[in-house]
Parts: structure tokens; sequence; C-alpha cells
């Protein structure tokens, strides 16, 4: 059985814009409770914020690569930092097996994957890379209850 936190946050994944009214509703408990469990999990850090969510091809950004890379063991940090500060970078995991990264980049077209290519291939430590151009998305979301 769900937990109350549970369904809290998978009535709020369908609309985070819901009034505390329209939740107390589906949750059938009074709005000032609705208004507690949410604050609460924010306050526990469960709900970090509140996001639009947007297309990126409608926005032009077509491109769409995962990009691995093998770093120097005294470079990590520094290779962290240009991962971090990179505009291009959507998301950046340190991982196991033969490479040390896996990263998710989006660009408008493939001249800007040149450009970031070259950049991490200059990057701090950088000994290898690995990159897969993705020619269609079957599913993307963000992790739900």
């Amino acid at each position: 059985m769900a937990s109350k936190e549970e369904v809290v946050l998978r009535i709020f994944n369908t609309n985070a814009r819901m009034s505390f009214r329209t939740l107390a509703k589906k949750l059938g408990i009074a709005p000032a409770t609705a208004i507690t469990r949410v604050k609460d999990l924010e306050e526990k850090g469960v709900i970090k914020g509140y996001r639009v969510e947007t297309s990126p091809e409608k926005l032009g950004y077509r491109t769409l690569c995962y990009v691995e890379a093998q770093v120097g063991p005294n470079e990590r940090v520094d290779f962290e930092q240009f991962l971090k500060r990179s505009p291009d970078v959507v998301s950046a995991h340190r991982v196991t097996g033969r490479y040390d990264y896996l990263f998710m980049v989006r660009f408008k077209d493939k001249r800007y994957l040149k450009e970031f290519l070259s950049k991490i291939n200059h990057a701090p430590g950088v000994l290898k890379t690995n990159v897969k151009v993705s020619i269609d998305t079957l599913k993307e979301e963000y992790w739900r209850v």
C-alpha cells in the first residue's frame, strides 16, 4: 500500500499547478491538511522544486546525444566542474564500467555537436570519449512515484 506521501506525489505529478483545494478533494482531506503534507514534503527535500516541462524539439534542440568519457584519476574534480558549467549538458553521471562518466547533451544542430565534441576532447583529463547520437526517442519522462 502506498504511503500518504506517495499518494500526494502521484496526484501532484499529474499537475503541479493544482490548487491545494483540488488536491485535498482528490485525497479526501481538508485543504489545510493537504497544504501541511505538501509543505512537509518540501521541507524534507522530497519535493525539490516546481518546473515547466518543455519540448526541446519545439525549442529547436533536435540533436540528442549520450557521451561516455574516460577521465584520468587525478582530473575528476576539474572534469566534473567542466560538466556542471556546460549549458549543453542536460544530465551527467559518474558510472561503472569502461568509462567513468555518462552524460546527455542536446544541441540545435550538428554544428553545435561538433563544437561541443572538440571542447570535451580537450577538457581536463579526458583520455577517451564515446558518442552515441539518438535517432529516435521512445520514452522520456521525469521519474515519478
